[in-house]
């Protein structure tokens, strides 16, 4: 029986950047929008970010997936990941 285990050199450049997406998406999350949700829930913000969370979430993952790249420099530098939580939150918790 084979070994299922690959190695990194065998992943092609598609991928990696697959993998980098999916990963950085997941870390986005946790990091950036579930902190964010948690805020929303506390202050008793009543909006359809509040109200349809399974909805929230899948857009958020989504766009983490496609904007991946953007969000790695929001994960990383922490004046950024300040500025872009405030500004995130302040637009979530507008009213609808």
């Amino acid at each position: 029986m084979e070994a299922i285990a690959t190695s990194w050199a065998d992943l092609s450049m598609v991928e990696l950047y697959l993998l980098f997406s999916l990963t950085t998406a997941i870390v986005g999350y946790i990091r950036v929008f579930a902190p964010i949700y948690k805020k929303l829930l506390v202050r008793r913000v009543n909006n359809l970010v509040t109200t349809s969370p399974a909805l929230s979430n899948l857009i958020f993952a989504l766009l983490g997936f496609i904007t991946s790249p953007l969000l790695f420099v929001v994960l990383v530098v922490p004046s950024v990941n300040h500025k872009f939580m405030n500004a995130m939150y302040d637009s979530l918790s507008a009213p609808d």
